[in-house]
């Protein structure tokens, strides 16, 4: 909440239990706002503002609501080319704020926020703390000077050093930029991408097609030196906000995103549904085509199913990281605690920096 008006604890605890997604209109300039589970009767205000905190001063009334049981409400986005916050207003205290998952770039992909997901405790991942995507490297200029306003201080690039070579990320101003390459510091030679069929094109035609990043997902498990450094930096005063990517925003990314979450008290199935948004807003034909013309002289020779299969986030592989945290340390938590050294102190600390 923020910086006029904050939520009282008994305020909080009270507030009805509404869900919300923004997203694009049905036409061009449009903002669609989906309300639903909220107490039937109740009369809402909705507000839009540039900050993902309630300030009444800083926000612009759009209509009132009355019960919110599968309602949408449609209106004109005050920022075309940018992001804006949505606050649902009951009794003058914000119960509720939402913005769009994915940012709008001209250049990127899978770019997206985490926040507003539900911790079991009743408090929501604070929006614009934590960003998600694939690689940087197509950003335009426009794209790179709205990132430079979001006030990013840090930034990791889960990629192997020669993904940073062949698709270098354009500088962020006052970023704090770490190289933490995943793959390389678990020891492994999986398949980590699409365009690994060059180096290796015949792993493409072996087992089940989704087999190679149910492979890739257990190996980066023991990447605990590298997944520990993440939890580091958040833990640090400038650790936030935070952009972490690799070159799809899937694998590697998903599993920092699910480990960061589980942590603060995130559901698996929450958990699971924003890795499963990789599939909604991943550029996969961009992906397809760049991929198709790097192995132009090898495609016949690939198993079209695994290719797809490479390029998707399916359940199962997200499933095998945490199946083989289980298998190694006895689950998610302890993996946490043993593995990567979360002290509870720590884990609360998480929580007072990364929720509402």
């Amino acid at each position: 909440m923020s910086t006029s008006e904050s939520m009282t604890p008994s305020t909080r605890s009270t507030a009805p239990a509404l869900q919300a997604e923004l997203t694009r209109g049905s036409a061009p300039g449009k903002l669609s706002l989906h309300l639903s589970c909220g107490r039937p009767g109740a009369e809402y205000e909705v507000y839009n503002s540039p900050s993902p905190d309630w300030d009444r001063a800083q926000a612009t009334f759009i209509t009132s609501t009355t019960g919110t049981e599968g309602t949408a409400l449609e209106f004109g986005d005050p920022t075309p080319g940018r992001r804006c916050y949505v606050h649902v207003v009951q009794s003058g205290y914000a119960v509720l704020t939402v913005g769009e998952r994915v940012l709008p770039l001209a250049g990127g992909s899978n770019f997206r926020d985490l926040g507003g997901y539900a911790a079991s405790d009743g408090r929501r991942v604070r929006w614009g703390r934590l960003y998600r995507a694939a690689e940087l490297s197509e950003l335009t200029a426009d794209d790179v000077s709205y990132l430079d306003s979001l006030h990013l201080r840090a930034l990791c690039d889960f990629r192997d050093s020669d993904e940073v070579a062949s698709m270098p990320s354009p500088p962020l101003q006052a970023v704090n930029s770490n190289h933490v390459p995943l793959v390389q510091l678990s020891g492994s030679t999986a398949i980590r991408q699409s365009r690994d069929v060059i180096r290796q094109p015949s792993a493409f035609n072996t087992g089940e097609p989704g087999q190679l990043l149910v492979d890739l997902n257990r190996s980066l498990v023991h990447s605990t030196a590298g997944i520990r450094s993440v939890f580091e930096l958040l833990l640090r005063e400038d650790g936030t906000p935070l952009l972490f990517h690799c070159t799809a925003g899937k694998d590697r990314t998903g599993l920092i995103s699910a480990l960061i979450l589980i942590a603060i008290g995130v559901p698996k199935e929450t958990v699971m549904h924003d890795y499963m948004l990789t599939n909604r807003y991943l550029n996969v034909f961009n992906l397809r085509l760049k991929t198709e013309a790097r192995i132009a002289d090898r495609l016949g020779l690939v198993n079209p199913d695994v290719l797809q299969a490479v390029m998707e986030a399916r359940p199962e592989y997200l499933t095998a990281a945490f199946e083989e945290m289980e298998q190694a340390y006895g689950g998610i938590h302890p993996y946490l605690e043993d593995a990567l050294g979360l002290t509870e102190t720590d884990i609360e600390e998480l929580k007072r920096k990364l929720l509402e």
